[in-house]
């Protein structure tokens, strides 16, 4: 399990910072995250991914760059966004 802080997902690799999508519909605000790649820096989306009330992402999370890097997740900090 890789620990992700919070922080600017475009100042520095390995980061996170919480998103709210507005979709229309029964459920209309979906709570989220965004996070740069450990490996490369590059941004990645979560929105397909579910995360726990303390964090956890499922399903793991790959580059979406395919640096390589692949690892479950927890996004440190998400209980406080």
């Amino acid at each position: 399990m890789v620990e992700i802080p919070r922080g600017f997902v475009f100042h520095r690799p390995g980061v996170w910072e919480p998103r709210t999508l507005i979709v229309s519909g029964t459920e209309p605000r979906i709570e989220t995250a965004s996070m740069s790649c450990p490996g490369c820096g590059c941004p990645a989306e979560l929105a397909d991914h579910a995360i726990d009330a303390v964090g956890r992402v499922t399903p793991s999370v790959v580059c979406p760059k395919a640096c390589g890097f692949h690892a479950l997740v927890t996004l440190v900090g998400w209980s406080d966004r």
